[in-house]
């Protein structure tokens, strides 16, 4: 058969094939190790080699500005999947890059059985994606109607819901949690819990959010509080993002807690909003809080809130922390307002979502919100 090696892989030529798309197909699929242009850097040596030598420099500029149309972040995610790709071709005499859309079909399809979540499956695909398109190929693997198909049935297989998804807190539980941090003459480390319950429910912040906020960030009127996010998920340009959280007249108003957490606090505009503290001495009665120049960890502020939800809701620590966590303050107040009907446009803007897809997840109707579907009918 033509286009056999005596090792039985195909070849990466195949002759006398009557369909073209069967010669696209598996026409990159024989590994050769002599060839170091298979690479994203040998995409760039060839470019070096094909162009004027006067233009070195702006040739040098151009990868730099295409390597830059990728986020770190993202680009250190598809490190692994990546790699385990090269890994997969490399043990098999396969070409990684650029690859035949049947090797990348046949490495998702065993990326699917072993995987618990179709979330693995499609960032394997995208690593994959992403490294063809930078090494300059105009039409990546992933693209191919195999690779779709394989997607699409891991999606359907192994599913798109989160495990373990925590449970929204409502507002009620939200306000018992200000209202017992700030009975009595609380400490500034009180005060300071409360405040980052408050802007979290109000502003949908995730954690990440929350951590890189400075005090200059923080902008107070008599109306409102501007704060500043020097980077979001939606924001892909980093232009910055700003959320406007209203002033109330509750004690849990979001407004009234920042403006008495930095007037007691009086730190420095540089300095994080919510920063870490001593918790020896803040478990000690009358002991004084030493507050370090670092923000709040991840893990102590998720332990001191989900104690303060055990006492309100009266339940064991064991079962507060299955069903619950630091994310439970974003998704209760985006809960809140997707039930008070505010337009899905603003919504969106307000939490950062890039997408609906997205967002949805994060809501949970409630059982009022339901009933009016059935209640439209008007029998």
């Amino acid at each position: 058969m033509a286009g056999v090696c005596s090792a039985g892989v195909l070849q990466g030529r195949v002759e006398n094939t009557p369909d073209t798309s069967w010669t696209m197909l598996i026409g990159c699929i024989v590994f050769c190790p002599a060839r170091p242009e298979l690479s994203t850097a040998g995409a760039w040596r060839w470019a070096t080699m094909a162009i004027d030598p006067q233009d070195a420099e702006l040739l040098v500029e151009t990868r730099r500005m295409v390597g830059g149309s990728r986020a770190v972040s993202s680009l250190g995610q598809y490190q692994g999947p990546w790699e385990q790709f090269v890994q997969f071709c490399g043990g098999r005499q396969y070409a990684p890059l650029p690859a035949s859309p049947l090797v990348v079909a046949m490495f998702l399809t065993d990326v699917a059985k072993r995987a618990q979540s179709y979330a693995v499956v499609k960032t394997a695909s995208a690593a994959i994606f992403t490294h063809h398109e930078l090494a300059g190929v105009v039409d990546p693997p992933t693209k191919h109607v195999w690779c779709k198909g394989v997607r699409a049935a891991a999606k359907r297989q192994l599913g798109v819901a989160v495990k373990n998804r925590k449970e929204p807190l409502g507002l009620e539980t939200v306000q018992a949690i200000v209202e017992l941090q700030l009975c009595g003459a609380p400490r500034l480390l009180e005060v300071m819990v409360a405040t980052y319950v408050m802007v979290c429910f109000t502003g949908f912040l995730r954690y990440d959010e929350v951590q890189r906020l400075l005090v200059k960030d923080v902008q107070l009127y008599d109306d409102r509080a501007e704060v500043f996010l020097s980077k979001r998920k939606n924001d892909q340009f980093r232009e910055g993002n700003v959320i406007v959280l209203a002033a109330g007249t509750s004690e849990a108003c979001p407004v009234r807690l920042l403006r008495r957490f930095l007037q007691e606090a009086a730190w420095g505009s540089e300095m994080p909003l919510f920063r870490d503290w001593n918790g020896h001495q803040a478990r000690r009665q009358g002991a004084p809080i030493i507050f370090s120049t670092a923000p709040v960890s991840y893990e102590k502020m998720q332990c001191v809130v989900l104690k303060l939800v055990g006492k309100v809701l009266g339940l064991p620590e064991t079962t507060v922390k299955a069903r619950f966590g630091l994310h439970s303050l974003r998704s209760g107040g985006a809960t809140m307002v997707a039930a008070a009907g505010v337009e899905e446009r603003l919504f969106q803007a307000h939490g950062g979502w890039r997408s609906q897809e997205a967002m949805l997840p994060y809501v949970k109707e409630t059982s009022r919100v339901r009933l009016g579907v059935t209640k439209a009918l008007g029998y």
